[in-house]
């Protein structure tokens, strides 16, 4: 299971982690990490975006609890450990009036 990051730390943009399991799709790899901050889509919102190790992930879902990655290409079959970098970072804004908001980068 995908230990989720955004729960401890919802400002967090870089972290180390493994890639666990890897799957063949049509539109590209579905990657399980065993860390993620990467927020997967549900409930009408959508899913954050960045790279893993410089690979684009397209998008991300969950499925029996395991947070699937998808992206075009493989890594590196000898990098068990990446860098992931550039996920969608939340500002929380506030005015001098009684309205808050947030803004998705």
């Amino acid at each position: 299971m995908t230990e989720r990051l955004y729960y401890s730390n919802p400002y967090i943009k870089t972290w180390e982690t493994e890639v666990i399991e890897t799957r063949s799709l049509s539109n590209g790899y579905a990657l399980t990490l065993k860390h993620t901050a990467f927020y997967p889509e549900g409930g009408g919102q959508p899913s954050d975006y960045g790279n893993i190790a410089g690979i684009d992930v397209k998008d991300v879902y969950e499925e029996d609890g395991d947070v699937y990655h998808i992206v075009d290409a493989l890594l590196n079959k000898r990098t068990s450990h990446v860098k992931l970098t550039g996920i969608a970072a939340l500002i929380i804004c506030s005015s001098t009036a009684d309205s808050t908001y947030f803004r998705l980068y």
